[in-house]
């Protein structure tokens, strides 16, 4: 069973997804909810992209889902911009996950976004970790290189399980050429959230 989504893809090629408003995909609204809107283990998110190439996602305004853009890379992937969306009441701004088992994804550019207040997501147990930003591989020998982080603007209530602001988890050892400047990361939680 597929998670919910807005706007999903499935593989393609030269996708623009621009000027939408993609609201109340999941409310998540009890600290005891552990479940959230997930199905088979996957949650849901407002555009769900997997494997597409030439990928634009720009000037969206996205609320109330787990994540707001979920981008899942094919192997050799190159040139997807994530860009100018504002982003809040989302347990991730944009997670992008790769798991192909070699080859390497390029020239990944999130920039320009307006990420804000993810403590709804928060739950007693810590079931979610907030992320503003979360890019990670998963399986053997694939990864990132040249992946630009820039230009956003990270801030609010990020709750009591948030992890990070921007947070690139580097599981097989193959993320390279990163560029991250110019970020604006603001705590505005009263809750000392470490």
């Amino acid at each position: 069973e597929m998670p919910s989504s807005g706007v999903s893809f499935l593989g393609g090629s030269n996708i623009i997804i621009e000027n939408l408003k993609v609201a109340n995909i999941c409310q998540h609204t009890s600290t005891s909810d552990t479940n959230g809107c997930s199905s088979s283990g996957s949650a849901d998110a407002a555009i769900y992209v997997n494997s597409p190439s030439n990928l634009t996602i720009q000037n969206n305004v996205i609320y109330y889902t787990n994540a707001g853009v979920y981008y899942q890379p094919p192997s050799g992937a190159a040139n997807a911009l994530i860009t100018g969306n504002t982003f809040y009441y989302c347990n991730w701004g944009i997670g992008v996950g790769y798991s192909a088992s070699s080859g390497t994804a390029s020239g990944i550019k999130l920039t320009n976004n307006n990420i804000y207040d993810a403590y709804v997501w928060d739950t007693t147990t810590d079931a979610y970790h907030h992320n503003g930003i979360m890019v990670y591989d998963t399986s053997g020998t694939g990864g990132f290189t040249g992946v630009v982080e820039a230009n956003n603007y990270i801030h609010g209530n990020f709750g009591i399980n948030s992890t990070a602001w921007i947070f690139n988890d580097d599981n097989t050892r193959q993320m390279r050429n990163f560029l991250i400047y110019n970020n604006v990361l603001v705590n505005g939680s009263s809750i000392n959230t470490v």
